[in-house]
């Protein structure tokens, strides 16, 4: 199980759950919260994020990453998932 504040993953379920409520993520924001979640409070560069859900050899100028992030910001809340300019993301608690 893989938690911050009232975020978690259970590993075994392949299920978020926020405030004990379980959420139904597409792929992709599932993947990104995955990797957010496992740095949680670290700062996550967007190459790397990039990669977790694209592969290499992604275009990092691209915005289908912010795209994603915006979705999921609305399924979790605007405010877990803080930008760091000029690098990427990270999950913080509410």
């Amino acid at each position: 199980m893989c938690e911050h504040g009232d975020l978690s993953y259970d590993q075994k379920l392949d299920q978020f759950h926020l405030n004990g409520d379980a959420l139904n993520l597409p792929q992709k924001e599932a993947q990104l919260l995955l990797m957010l979640l496992q740095s949680a409070g670290n700062k996550v560069h967007r190459k790397r994020l990039l990669q977790r859900i694209y592969g290499l050899g992604n275009d990092s100028e691209s915005n289908t990453l912010d795209v994603h992030i915006y979705a999921l910001r609305k399924i979790i809340g605007k405010e877990r998932i803080e930008t760091v300019r000029g690098f990427g993301y990270r999950l913080v608690k509410r």
